[in-house]
């Protein structure tokens, strides 16, 4: 790649009022340049990473979100659910660089979107306390900023994912999660982030096995529009397409295989959910023309 363009101050301006309002209630309000991120990995990812202790008596200070009604019925009372820390636990964002990330039809390359979805997503966590790290991959493990806190740690990220020379390459899902198993001594919270296009025949008991290692599972897709559907339109005669990962080209034309493609796309991502889904894990889906900010949060916080 020879020029990456990632635009951060607009969105960690307005992650940081999300994140503070959900810290310190709706009545919050930032003040003057030395405002300062307060509070914990629950801030950001709600009770991922964070283990069951006891249920309690629902109180006037307590967020209704909290409520678990199911057992409150039980009880004939209004409970919440307490969780406990897991203090050795780190999150980690395991970012896809591969040459499939390097595609927009609009302007926005789905790694640049990556770049700026994850670095905002450390700036928010930066002063929580937790240790959060990054590595990037393609059929291999890349970049490996180890687990820190901290706005330094911020700034590290920041600057591995602004060198166009981390970026490209060939996508083996299996051989990179393979890789990170090796270097990593322990489980995390594990954040992966990539379009999930190319994935081989075994990636799914590939994430399974993350799980029974103690993974918490947490997938983000990131999709440009044309990787899931043509645009509404008519195409005239054939197109060129091209492998993202090698040299092989192919004439098509749009027109007849549209709703064939759409099909095979949705199909793919529900399957992909679903996977996780099966690990415990999450996904959220999001594409490169729409601020991620907003289902970022609502994903994460239940925040609207």
């Amino acid at each position: 790649m020879k020029e990456l363009k990632i635009d951060l101050k607009p969105l960690l301006e307005k992650s940081a009022i999300i994140t503070l309002k959900n810290i310190r209630g709706p009545e919050f309000v930032m003040s003057g340049s030395g405002s300062k991120m307060v509070g914990s990995r629950h801030a950001l990812f709600g009770s991922r990473g964070m283990e069951f202790e006891k249920f309690r008596d629902f109180g006037p200070e307590d967020d209704a979100n909290r409520v678990d009604w199911v057992a409150s019925l039980r009880a004939q009372k209004t409970l919440i659910r307490v969780y406990s820390e897991e203090q050795n636990k780190e999150i980690i964002f395991f970012v896809d660089v591969s040459s499939s990330m390097s595609y927009s039809s609009h302007g926005k390359l789905k790694n640049e979107y990556a770049a700026e979805l994850v670095a905002t997503s450390i700036y928010a966590l930066a002063n929580s306390g937790d240790a959060i790290g990054m590595i990037t991959f393609t059929d291999k493990i890349g970049v490996k900023v180890d687990p820190d806190s901290g706005m330094n740690q911020f700034a590290r990220v920041v600057r591995e994912l602004s060198k166009p020379e981390a970026y490209e390459g060939k996508f083996d899902f299996n051989k990179a999660i393979s890789d990170l198993v090796g270097y990593r001594k322990r489980s995390c919270v594990l954040i992966i982030v990539s379009d999930f296009i190319g994935l081989k025949p075994g990636w799914e008991e590939t994430l399974k096995r993350l799980r029974y290692m103690g993974y918490e599972l947490i997938g983000i897709g990131i999709r440009d529009p044309l990787d899931d559907k043509f645009p509404q339109q008519h195409f005239i005669g054939q197109v060129v397409i091209s492998d993202p990962f090698g040299s092989s080209q192919m004439l098509m034309e749009p027109n007849k295989i549209a709703e064939k493609y759409k099909e095979y796309n949705k199909k793919e991502l529900e399957h992909i959910k679903n996977t996780f889904t099966k690990a415990r894990g999450d996904f959220l889906l999001l594409h490169t023309n729409e601020p991620f900010i907003e289902k970022l949060s609502k994903f994460f916080l239940g925040v609207d």
